[in-house]
């Protein structure tokens, strides 16, 4: 290590450690537990809460899906899929970028449009709360 890092660390309490370390662990468990998903071949998407379209995911293409604000353009792309055009405000569905793996989802509430990839996670845990 730097001197300067050793120099830090050293000044540290125990609880200054933990505090700094405790995150750090977490996050990485997550990441660790969100690799270990398996990769899914397709993706199911819902509109107003009707199941409207079932997307290949090995067939990179655009769809395009009606909800109560008007259309939501999603994109298939090396086996990923993600929302790249929505109606909504504060775009959060666009920001929320790819997936591909069992058990995660992308969500446009205001559009009311909800693309999953089915099947179970390997993480019990939601990066969302409530």
């Amino acid at each position: 290590m730097h001197s300067w890092i050793h120099s830090i660390w050293d000044r540290l309490t125990p609880a200054d450690r933990i505090v700094i370390l405790l995150p750090l662990a977490l996050g990485l468990f997550f990441v660790l537990q969100d690799l270990r998903a398996p990769r899914s071949d397709r993706a199911r998407v819902t509109a107003e809460g009707q199941a409207e379209l079932l997307i290949d995911l090995s067939v990179d293409s655009s769809y395009r899906v009606s909800g109560p604000l008007g259309m939501t353009e999603l994109r298939v792309a090396d086996g990923r899929v993600s929302i790249v055009a929505s109606p909504c405000r504060q775009q959060l569905c666009v920001a929320a970028g790819e997936i591909w793996r069992q058990g995660q989802l992308l969500v446009c509430a205001p559009n009311r449009i909800l693309v999953r990839i089915p099947g179970s996670s390997a993480n019990p845990y939601d990066g969302v709360t409530e």
